[in-house]
């Protein structure tokens, strides 16, 4: 009798006791979605399927149609619109039309285990309204609904969320990240998957590595140096296994630095296991691991996406010894744990569905991260005798989701101009009428396999908006301009005649509901911009190097992405990120304007920060602090997000919210050093609205260990910068700095003082050993100073 899964510790003998087949199932998805069971060790499969905006329908049809007992049945070839459309379609009359027609018979049975009682599928706010919060709290939320959504159409592990870096405002899968800002995303990403995970399902967060692109993406190199993949690249999956502990990680389809991330030790094992502690399962991206199987198994790939795979080249590899079985072994191993926990934890997790409480959190994300660009004269929200006209084809049809990944098959919809109608009744459609008010509703859509051709609204709106906001500005009506976009879009044909501007980007199915409590102040609008919208492409910081020369993507920018290149190059641009105004108005100021923060003592340093409500109604305040170090060893960013913190205060109301900053947050990757540094000394703390909004500054001077420690390797010019260094040279040379002219110093300023001492002190003392000792005990003084 072979061993049973009965947990962690059973797992050895399990292993032991499969055949090499088995193992290669396994390792190789028995089906689309999902790995081999194997009923007489207690083995189960696990689900695993898109994504982090709801069920994908064509998942579900693809796990059906590559079960190996359909092989044979042509139509199993690919999912057909047909197909995909049980998804939303009623399944008892499905069940009654396709009675005589056994394949679609049984696909209808697959569809009814994924809709429980027939229900509709959730589309959920996308990647970009989560991170525009800029509230843990709320990502943590809403990442248990999608969570509670996915467990219950039987769904175990859910392919999202993506906690890659904004690299460029043209990205087509930019709006499913975070944000442009490292910090941001970190924090937004551990929150989200510590959610998803608490309903008893597992995340898996994507793409490893340097994803940032749909052009080429599956041929295309991204080169970057080793500090931006760390300080930016690697920030989101590092926060999601320490912070967030993620079971799973998906590789991307790029390659970087001249490896593919799915046949790249160097990245899944030396970085992703190595570096960054990662101990759960590597999965592939659709389709990036099949080429060489042994030799992404080799490399550190544990499950190899979609099934069914063909292994009977890998099985050769084992057998000949060129992947050895004990690699293979590894790789099950990680797969079972993974089924491990995620079972132990539905057996402790009680499963919970609530589709109302479901949809309310969606909708009160959208509101959380909806943005408000501009409110001149109050505009917004609109006045309850308000006699307004929608203009605009996505006033009646919102941009709910993207394609590929994020697309959700789904009946349940909403849209701003029905529900707006529900709240304030008439209301009138693409004709003037008596109106005073008119809302124009304008897309930019984005997706996988494509990148966004420009920073435009789509083409029906592109010259129309212009025009029609004109008009109305003639006929003398308030103008609001609801922007249902994927990222950035460029405004300067229109926002002259625009009174407000609100953004709700790609915000699922509740947006309409959102939008239209948003419009009439049922809501307030508590984001903050999570990428810069500069004024024109040209500006950004990957132009001209996006999406790159055929199959080359150069990451010149560094780390200088998003604003932290607009501050550094002085660029102006439309709405700065962490940009947003609000219905009501705040006063923000710091309780302190000298901070010190000993790391031996601090792990996050907490800075008190007074915030009152001063307007009239109800809202939310994003606080941000922004870091600048004195004298940095590196080039830097002028500043940088190192905390920020959200509050919700009535009116009249004050309260000090203490904002956290980690030490993760201010440190820094050395490239000569290859490892991470920890700045101490002297920086500048600054209290901001966005990164261009600067409240006031305060001193912080930050206490530990010296990353850079003074030494022979030191340059003169450092060792002048310090009155103590310089004093303790001078008594071991006779005064050489003081008696040395002007002149020649400055000539010397950048040379090592090693070089400069063994070279001068020979001539006094000739005896290389003796002068050896004398300056290895002046460097070890300096050490200490």
């Amino acid at each position: 009798m072979r061993a049973k899964l009965c947990g962690l510790q059973s797992i050895p003998q399990v292993v032991a006791d499969m055949t090499l087949e088995e193992k290669l199932d396994m390792v190789g998805c028995y089906r689309a979605c999902h790995t081999r069971p194997i009923p007489d060790m207690d083995v189960p499969a696990i689900y695993l399927m898109d994504g982090a905006t709801g069920l994908n329908g064509s998942h579900v049809v693809l796990d059906y149609l590559t079960d190996p007992c359909r092989a044979d049945d042509p139509r199993t070839a690919y999912a057909t619109p047909e197909m995909i459309a049980l998804n939303r379609v009623d399944l008892k009359q499905a069940a009654e039309t396709y009675k005589n027609d056994a394949l679609m018979s049984g696909l209808v049975q697959q569809a009814e285990k994924y809709r429980p009682g027939g229900r509709q599928h959730i589309s959920f706010p996308s990647g970009i309204n989560i991170g525009a919060a800029f509230d843990p709290v709320g990502a943590e939320k809403i990442g248990r609904a999608v969570g509670q959504e996915l467990r219950d159409a039987g769904v175990d592990v859910c392919f999202g969320p993506n906690v890659d870096i904004a690299r460029d405002p043209l990205g087509g899968r930019n709006y499913e990240m975070y944000g442009e800002d490292p910090e941001l995303v970190a924090q937004t990403a551990a929150a989200f998957v510590r959610g998803m995970q608490s309903a008893g399902i597992s995340a898996c967060a994507k793409h490893f590595l340097a994803n940032n692109q749909e052009t080429n993406r599956n041929t295309t190199c991204s080169y970057l140096s080793k500090r931006a993949m760390m300080e930016l690249y690697t920030r989101g999956f590092a926060a999601a296994i320490e912070e967030g502990h993620v079971r799973c990680i998906m590789s991307a389809y790029n390659a970087v630095n001249g490896e593919f991330t799915s046949y790249s030790k160097k990245l899944l094992t030396d970085l992703l296991r190595g570096e960054l502690h990662f101990d759960g399962a590597i999965v592939s991206d659709w389709g990036a691991a099949g080429q060489d199987k042994a030799g992404t198994l080799a490399a550190g790939m544990d499950l190899i996406q979609p099934g069914p795979n063909d292994m009977a080249a890998c099985k050769q590899a084992v057998i000949e010894g060129i992947l050895p079985e004990e690699t293979l072994d590894d790789r099950v191993t990680h797969i079972l744990q993974l089924i491990v926990e995620i079972k132990e934890n539905q057996r402790r997790m009680a499963a919970e569905y609530d589709a109302d409480a479901i949809l309310k959190t969606a909708c009160e994300t959208i509101e959380n991260g909806a943005v408000l660009l501009k409110n001149e004269n109050d505009t917004l929200p609109l006045a309850e005798d308000a006699r307004t006209v929608f203009w605009g084809a996505r006033s009646c049809d919102t941009l709910e989701c993207g394609s590929g990944s994020t697309a959700v098959e789904t009946d349940l919809h909403s849209n701003v101009l029905e529900e707006y109608r529900k709240i304030r009744g008439t209301t009138y459609f693409e004709e003037w009428a008596d109106a005073d008010t008119l809302v124009y509703t304008a897309a930019a859509p984005a997706g996988e396999n494509v990148d966004r051709e420009c920073m435009a609204v789509e083409e029906q709106d592109k010259s129309r908006m212009t025009g029609v906001l004109k008009q109305a500005k003639e006929k003398g009506l308030k103008t609001v301009v609801l922007l249902n976009i994927s990222g950035p879009v460029e405004m300067g044909d229109w926002l002259p005649y625009a009174d407000a501007i609100l953004c709700i980007f790609i915000p699922g199915c509740m947006g309409g509901v959102a939008a239209a409590r948003l419009l009439t102040g049922q809501a307030e609008p508590g984001g903050r911009l999570p990428v810069t919208f500069p004024l024109r492409y040209e500006d950004t910081p990957a132009y001209p190097n996006f999406p790159g020369e055929g199959n080359d993507a150069y990451y010149g920018e560094g780390v200088f992405v998003g604003y932290r290149s607009y501050t550094k190059r002085k660029v102006k641009v439309q709405y700065p990120f962490g940009y947003g105004l609000s219905y009501t108005q705040f006063s923000v100021e710091l309780c302190e304007k000298e901070l010190h923060w000993n790391l031996k003592e601090q792990d996050t340093l907490y800075v008190p920060v007074k915030v009152k409500n001063i307007g009239s109604r109800a809202g939310s305040q994003v606080v941000q602090l922004y870091c600048h170090e004195g004298k940095p060893h590196m080039l830097r960013p002028v500043r940088e997000l190192v905390g920020y913190a959200k509050v919700s205060l009535n009116p009249a109301e004050e309260t000090i919210v203490r904002v956290p900053v980690s030490k993760k947050a201010l440190r820094c990757y050395d490239a000569v050093k290859d490892s991470w540094v920890q700045p101490i000394g002297a920086h500048t703390l600054y209290l901001a609205l966005s990164a261009e909004n600067i409240l006031e500054s305060a001193a912080l001077t930050i206490e530990g260990k010296n990353p850079y420690p003074l030494s022979g390797e030191s340059t003169v010019g450092e060792i002048l910068e310090n009155p103590a260094a310089k004093e303790l040279v001078n008594q071991f040379t006779n005064g050489m700095f003081t008696s040395l002219p002007k002149e020649t110093l400055d000539f010397m300023v950048y040379r090592k003082l090693n070089d400069i001492l063994s070279v001068g002190m020979i001539q006094f003392i000739p005896d290389t050993v003796k002068l050896h000792a004398i300056l290895q005990g002046l460097y070890e003084q300096l050490a200490e100073l």
